[in-house]
């Protein structure tokens, strides 16, 4: 049993027979973040990590609160 956010456990489970169940009470929202050091940013492997780990987490709008 655990509590992730929906989208990590939707793409779970299309891996693994798990089912999802909706929380029984409002959750606040997760936020990530990412920081690397500027020394390498023009490092090739690290810039193709980034942008892995950037795709698992697609950027979306804001919402008012």
């Amino acid at each position: 049993m655990v509590t992730t956010p929906r989208s990590l456990a939707l793409e779970y489970a299309r891996h693994a027979p798990v089912v999802t169940f909706p929380p029984p009470l409002e959750l606040p929202e997760v936020r990530f973040g990412a920081l690397f050091s500027a020394s390498r940013q023009d490092d090739v492997a690290h810039k193709w990590l980034r942008e892995r780990v950037a795709a698992l987490f697609p950027a979306k709008p804001q919402r008012k609160r």
